[in-house]
Order: C-alpha cells, then sequence, then structure tokens
C-alpha cells in the first residue's frame, strides 16, 4: 500500500511538471501568434502565426501569409499561401502551413518560410528561405512591432524555382 501511494505522488510530480513545462514553452510563443500586419500604400501584407503540438507532445509555431489590395474600398487577395493542394471526393485539401519554427530566445522567433506563390501550384515547388521575426517592443500601451526578415537559404537553386522571393523579406510588422 505504501508503495503505491509513493509511486501515485511520483507520477502526480512528473504530471505536474511536464505540464509546467510545456506551459512554459508556450508562454514566450504567445507574444508572437496572431495576426501581424504590414501596409505599403493600398497594399498589405499579412501573417497569421499559431501554435500546433507535435506527437511528442512539444509546441510549436507555424503560419501562414497573404497579400492584399485594396483598391476604393474593393479588397482583392494578390496572393496566399493557403494553396489547394488537392480535391478528394469533393473535399477540397489545402496547404497547411508555409511557416514552420519556434522562439529560440525570448523575443526572437526562428524558422524556415516556403514561399510558394512562385511557381507551379504552390506546393510542389516553392522557394525556402530562414525566418526571423524579433520583437521590437513591449510596452503594454503600444501597437507590439517586430521585424520580418526573410534569408535565402544556401544551397544550389531549383530549376524553375525563381532567384528572389515574392514576399517581403525585411520590413516591420504590427500586431492586430
Amino acid at each position: 500500500m505504501q508503495l503505491e501511494i509513493k509511486t501515485s505522488i511520483k507520477i502526480a510530480l512528473l504530471i505536474l511538471l511536464i505540464s509546467n513545462s510545456l506551459n512554459s514553452q508556450t508562454t514566450d510563443q504567445k507574444a508572437f501568434v496572431g495576426n501581424w500586419v504590414w501596409q505599403n500604400g493600398n497594399k498589405t501584407f499579412t501573417v497569421n502565426l499559431f501554435t500546433e503540438q507535435n506527437n511528442n507532445g512539444e509546441y510549436h509555431i507555424e503560419g501562414n501569409f497573404k497579400m492584399e489590395q485594396n483598391n476604393s474600398g474593393s479588397i482583392t487577395t494578390t496572393y496566399t499561401s493557403e494553396k489547394l493542394v488537392a480535391t478528394l471526393n469533393g473535399t477540397k485539401h489545402y496547404n497547411k502551413s508555409s511557416i514552420y519554427g519556434n522562439v529560440y530566445t525570448s523575443g526572437k522567433f526562428g524558422g524556415t518560410v516556403r514561399d510558394n506563390v512562385l511557381a507551379g501550384d504552390g506546393f510542389h515547388k516553392s522557394k525556402i528561405g530562414h525566418i526571423t521575426i524579433t520583437i521590437q517592443n513591449s510596452c503594454n500601451t503600444c501597437s507590439i512591432k517586430a521585424k520580418w526578415k526573410v534569408d535565402k537559404t544556401g544551397g544550389p537553386r531549383t530549376e524553375n524555382i525563381p532567384k528572389d522571393f515574392s514576399i517581403p523579406t525585411d520590413i516591420i510588422l504590427t500586431k492586430q
């Protein structure tokens, strides 16, 4: 009986430790999760970041982007990373995310971005880049701003993939 109580206590402590660890991982991530916007004239680039959990119970950040244009109040989507991948039995399946990474220091996100608006169907051909998003300020009374920076990855250029990105590569986003 005493052994069962000790085992139960150990299991409860382990569960508490794991849940605290997962919560602390998402604390830094919360600053990045949500919609971020950059406006340039009548064009608006929007990034949506969200957390996902892998099979090991670890959280990471994924996201999508789109560029829209406002023509006298009429909004048109110039491009979006949420591409239709396939239609199976009448059900449409979209690319889940084009941004993937995690917070590696407080206030700094890093990972990969797939610029899938460049060529082909946007799923099978895309330009991969390194992305960093660095929070610039964190005051309670002002809009949170972050630097969005995309760099080319090393290696040879793949045939039929453009040399440059179609997405902005060095801008300041504002959290909505």
